[in-house]
């Protein structure tokens, strides 16, 4: 009887952690640039997959250039992909470092946010 009341905490955390991935938000799953990125020409440009569905009304990305001036992007139509979002730049950048903002509404109503960067160098 007591080997049995043990096994009931441990199926009980087996069940659990099989349940996690479930709960988990969506993460990054990589970007177009690179994060980090150093780039001889200007991006045409950019992309950010997810690990999991967002809610594409609901999510956006800014450009932000060293001086912390927004670029202004020309966002992709929803191609019914909703695991990434994508914007064109209409303009070729400069030489410089730029910073790329994010925020997204999981799938499961979470939102998560955050940012990565890249360089274009002449």
């Amino acid at each position: 009887m007591q080997s049995r009341l043990l096994n009931l905490p441990l199926s009980f955390c087996c069940l659990v952690g099989l349940a996690l991935p479930v709960w988990a938000h969506a993460r990054v799953e990589g970007t177009v640039p690179a994060a980090g990125a150093q780039l001889s020409v200007s991006p045409d440009r950019i992309e950010i997959r997810f690990t999991e569905s967002i809610e594409p009304r609901l999510s956006d990305f800014k450009l932000f250039n060293a001086q912390e001036a927004a670029i202004t992007l020309a966002r992709e139509a929803d191609d019914g992909d909703r695991r990434h979002m994508s914007a064109s730049v209409p303009a070729p950048l400069t030489a410089g470092e730029y910073r790329v903002e994010w925020k997204a509404l999981s799938e499961d109503g979470h939102p998560v946010s955050g940012e990565f960067g890249f360089t274009v160098s002449p």
